[in-house]
This record gives C-alpha cells, structure tokens and sequence, in this order.
C-alpha cells in the first residue's frame, strides 16, 4: 500500500504493538494467548482464547485481511511473526 493510501485505511498498530508489549511474560501460554486473544479482541478482532485436548488457540472471527491473505499468505506470516515474540517459538499456524 502506499503511503498515500495508507491513510485512508485506520490501523490500530500503536495501540497493537504497546498491547503486545505488555503481555505477561511469566504467564502460562493459555495465559498470554488468553491477553492476546482481549487485546485483539479490543481491537475489532472478535478473538478468543480456546484450550482443548491440542493446547491453546487464538481464535479471530474478524479477519480483516481474509481477502488478501487467501492470495497473499504473507499477510498471515507477518502476523504469526508478530505474536510469535509476546507467546513464544512454539506457536504455529
């Protein structure tokens, strides 16, 4: 996008990255998933935080890039990057 159009499109990132920021480190995974899942939430996401017997989910019911990322999965790679630093290396997609 370039930065002419970026304007015209709200982002959230400031709000996004603090957020990220402030995950609790010494939490468990279902515990930082859980705040990741409210932030994301907060942010238009509908986003929950799913334990079942394979570990723990996020789950977005709002994906605001679904479009684009069905042609682009960058657009998912950049995510999981992105939540990979406050959840930890093991997270997949």
């Amino acid at each position: 996008m370039t930065p002419g159009a970026q304007g015209l499109f709200p982002s959230h990132y400031d709000g996004l990255a603090g957020g990220l920021l402030s995950l609790p480190v010494n939490a468990t995974a279902a515990e930082r998933v859980a705040a990741l899942a409210k932030l994301q939430d907060e942010q238009g996401h509908i986003a929950e935080a799913v334990v079942d017997h394979s570990g723990v989910k996020l789950v977005q019911h709002n994906c605001a890039v679904h479009d684009v990322a069905r042609g682009m999965p960058v657009a998912c790679a950049a995510e999981l990057e992105l939540f990979r630093d406050p959840l930890g290396p093991g997270i997949v997609r």
